[in-house]
């Protein structure tokens, strides 16, 4: 990219934050997870829950407290205003998950299912249509080899596909039936053949994850499954060439901040982590959190014996003060600090006090911290340009992107607002 196309994307950067901003001092909550259960029919090795048959799922919120929950959040929120994203494990494992969110719809909130799609059958179709879901979105991972290499059963891309070509015929009333993807080594070669194989199947969005090194992902045998910087510069590559071409949605999501070259091309907003900004959730055990993908020991509250509305407004400052708590490693003097603030906080390692992972860094092909002389010299370019942004910014009609920094983007699950529901990086999301 030139130093003009630089300029402008700055400028659509700088518009961006400002928005976040705004949002963070207005906290206004838009999206709500229910990690319905961490009981799952898979042990995925990218599970950032680390779900699996095994789970405990005598820890998990019984029924009638969800929905009490919910009658409060409606009451003190506005129900109208918030979607309710299910994610697990695997919702469908859950046996009154239905009679929960029929509940949920009698009060007002708009609401998807993420879904490793193996449990899907035309009875749980009706069930989902007499509980008013609008959305939902399948875990599907290549083709039966590369999707047993993450899910570790073959059994499960025949069950997954079956469940997807029901909810495409079958399931008229959803607004969107999405497919996430997450890439890996393993299938990052394969794009364009699944991009013809769903949009053939007139699948309403594609979503793409990467892999991240969190969960089961952080052990050794699995690390395998890790993008290169080459293979993770591909899949962006491919994602900004579809959607120029048009036809099949096509979205990158999640991760971090992707530098000039891929912001505002590979996805319909710039990067932040709305976690705990306008995205709540509550964890199978009732715990009060901002994101499922997060460490367990990063909880508010507790909705068992706490109303949602006290915990989100008197908590959840680490999230909306992010200079104070993140700014810290090699994140203090990165030039971009500013629009990534430390990336997704689903990546934070909390012993380090640095990402795991800095895609930007990574996309660079460094480590964290190691600037070489000429990426010093541009970045003093680059600093020297953003002292004139403001001036720039208020003078162009830049464009920030289709939701700017709407309310279900950027997370560690967002999906189309209101069109296909951002999935957790649970078994089932994603």
């Amino acid at each position: 990219m030139g130093l003009i196309a630089d300029c402008l994307t700055l400028g659509s950067l700088s518009r961006a934050k400002r928005q976040f901003d705004r949002e963070k001092h207005e906290h206004r909550l838009t999206y709500l997870f229910w990690e319905a259960t961490l009981g799952c029919n898979l042990a995925c090795r990218h599970c950032g829950s680390r779900c699996s048959p095994a789970a405990a799922r005598d820890c998990d919120l019984p029924g009638g407290e969800v929905k009490r929950i919910f009658r409060e959040i409606a009451e003190d929120f506005g129900a109208a205003g918030i979607t309710i994203a299910v994610t697990g494990g695997e919702p469908l494992t859950r046996g009154d998950l239905f009679e929960v969110m029929s509940e949920a719809h009698r009060l007002g909130f708009y609401w998807g299912m993420v879904t490793n799609g193996t449990l899907i059958t035309s009875q749980t179709i009706d069930q989902m249509a007499r509980a008013g879901m609008n959305t939902v979105s399948v875990s599907i991972d290549g083709d039966a080899r590369a999707h047993a290499l993450l899910r570790g059963s073959r059994r499960a891309y025949e069950q997954a596909m079956r469940g997807l070509r029901l909810l495409i015929h079958k399931a008229r009333f959803l607004e969107c039936v999405q497919v996430t993807t997450v890439v890996h080594s393993g299938n990052v070669d394969m794009l364009e053949e699944m991009y013809d194989r769903f949009a053939g199947m007139a699948v309403g969005e594609w979503r793409l994850l990467m892999v991240d090194p969190i969960g089961r992902m952080k052990d050794p045998a699995n690390r395998e499954l890790l993008l290169s910087r080459e293979q993770m510069a591909k899949m962006l590559d491919f994602v900004v060439r579809e959607r120029q071409i048009g036809g099949m949605p096509v979205t990158f999501e999640e991760s971090g901040f992707l530098g000039l070259k891929y912001e505002g091309r590979v996805r319909d907003y710039y990067f932040h982590c709305p976690a705990g900004v306008h995205i709540g959730s509550i964890l199978h055990d009732g715990k009060i959190g901002a994101c499922p993908s997060l460490e367990r020991h990063m909880v508010e509250g507790d909705a068992r014996t706490e109303r949602f509305r006290t915990v989100w407004n008197t908590r959840f400052q680490r999230y909306r003060d992010r200079e104070s708590t993140y700014r810290k490693g090699p994140c203090a003097a990165c030039r971009y600090w500013k629009y990534c603030e430390g990336g997704s906080l689903h990546l934070w390692d909390w012993q380090t006090q640095q990402p795991r992972m800095c895609h930007y860094r990574m996309l660079k092909g460094r480590d964290l911290g190691q600037w070489s002389d000429q990426e010093s010299y541009r970045d003093g370019q680059v600093r020297r340009q953003d002292d004139q942004l403001d001036l720039v910014d208020r003078r162009s009609d830049l464009r920030v992107g289709a939701g700017g920094s709407g309310p279900g983007e950027g997370c560690a699950a967002a999906g189309v607002w209101r069109g296909a529901v951002p999935a957790g990086r649970g078994s089932a999301g994603g």
